[in-house]
Formats: structure tokens, C-alpha cells, sequence
């Protein structure tokens, strides 16, 4: 029996999300395929956090953790757009399916100081629970 149910004409999958949509219930990478059945699509809806979609397109994984060494400055960068003083930094790279780009961090006996350049060739808005899946960048970090 099909996991579907029909509702003014409208299929949706059995946690209610339209056919040809992404899941809002189960959050990513879950689709509501054409046949009305849940399925694995990442390049369709996205990875949560710390997860990547691979080339397949299907099931998304754990990135591997990554360590970064930042500079010591002797005083704050000017913060204007302007990111001359980071261009010594290590570039860490935040580059995913659809953007690309780079993070630079110094810091001192104050502060952190993060630079980013992030380029998305079309840029879509996503808001609400899956904010991660639209345009945007996000990045976590542990003492």
C-alpha cells in the first residue's frame, strides 16, 4: 500500500508534506518523492550543521573535524569590509554543493576576530526551521 494519503487533490507523504517538497516534520534530507514516499534527497533539501551531501545526492554525512591554527595580532583588525589585515590568516574553507568561499580568524588577549568571503551563485532565502538549508553560513566552535 502506497504511503501516501489524498486530500483536495493534493498528495502528500505520510507525515503530511506535499508531493515533490521537502520534509518540514523530519527535516532534512527527506523528500516527498513524485510516488509519494519519503526518501533520502540531500541535494534537494540539505544537511543539518555538520553534515555534507555527497556527489550521489542521497544520504548526508558527518564532515570530518577539522583543526585550524589562527594568528595572534597585536592589536584589533579594523572592522570596515575591509579584509587586508586577515589576508596572512590560514583560510578555512566553508566551500558546500552550491557556495564557496573562506574563513580567516586572528585574535588577541581580548578577542576573536572571524573574516569570511562566501560566494552563492543564486542566492535563495530560507526561513524557519530549516534556515541551514538556504542561503547562509554557519560555523561552531569549541573552546
Amino acid at each position: 500500500m502506497p504511503d501516501f494519503s489524498e486530500s483536495n487533490s493534493l498528495l502528500t507523504c505520510a507525515d503530511a508534506t506535499p508531493q515533490s517538497q521537502c520534509s518540514s516534520n523530519t527535516g532534512a534530507p527527506w523528500y516527498c518523492s513524485n510516488s509519494t514516499e519519503l526518501v533520502e534527497n540531500c541535494l534537494a533539501c540539505g544537511c543539518p550543521g555538520d553534515w555534507t551531501c555527497p556527489d550521489a545526492g542521497t544520504s548526508c554525512e558527518l564532515l570530518a573535524l577539522q583543526t585550524y591554527t589562527a594568528f595572534r595580532v597585536a592589536s584589533p583588525p579594523v572592522v570596515d569590509g575591509d579584509l587586508a589585515e586577515f589576508v596572512d590568516a590560514n583560510p578555512l574553507d566553508v566551500s558546500g554543493t552550491h557556495a564557496y568561499g573562506a574563513y580567516r580568524v586572528l585574535w588577541d588577549s581580548t578577542a576573536v576576530y572571524v573574516a569570511g568571503e562566501v560566494a552563492e551563485p543564486t542566492a535563495t532565502g530560507t526561513y524557519g526551521k530549516t534556515i541551514w538549508a538556504g542561503d547562509d553560513i554557519q560555523r561552531l566552535a569549541e573552546q
